[in-house]
């Protein structure tokens, strides 16, 4: 619950800062970060595997949330599928904190929050999960050789 975990929370400094206490949360459930994922759209696209298709509805769900508070549940549980497939799936929780923090607009970080709205960053994570590979754009079979 939520006063056992305010001892935590205040090291982290997330106490009153829901997208820090959301990230804590995050982590607590699935512990394992890396920068090397751009955004969370590209997390979910490998949590879809190959059957994006399946996955699809869940994403747009996701990208429909306007407030944070809606975003957190189904956030959630893309992090929880993440800890199914284990330590394979990492997660790059400071950029996720920092689309948070747009997402909300958070007051305390208004310079990144005025260059990076709730917008940016739904196009950035829909790029992420959607955009097709740099092979398949490059590959143009009209200039093909016959």
């Amino acid at each position: 619950t939520r006063h056992d975990a305010y001892p935590v929370l205040g090291r982290l400094r997330a106490i009153g800062n829901e997208p820090r206490s959301l990230v804590a949360a995050l982590f607590a459930e699935h512990p394992y970060h890396s920068d090397s994922a751009r955004s969370f759209g590209q997390t979910c696209l490998r949590l879809a595997g190959g059957e994006i298709e399946n996955y699809e509805s869940h994403f747009r769900r996701l990208l429909a949330c306007d407030s944070l508070n809606g975003l957190a549940a189904p956030v959630h549980r893309a992090i929880r599928r993440a800890s199914r497939e284990g330590a394979g799936l990492p997660v790059n929780y400071l950029r996720l904190l920092k689309d948070l923090w747009a997402w909300k607009d958070y007051p305390a970080h208004q310079a990144y929050c005025q260059q990076h709205g709730r917008d940016d960053v739904k196009t950035r994570w829909a790029q992420d999960f959607w955009q097709a590979p740099a092979e398949a754009i490059n590959t143009d079979p009209i200039s093909e050789p016959i």
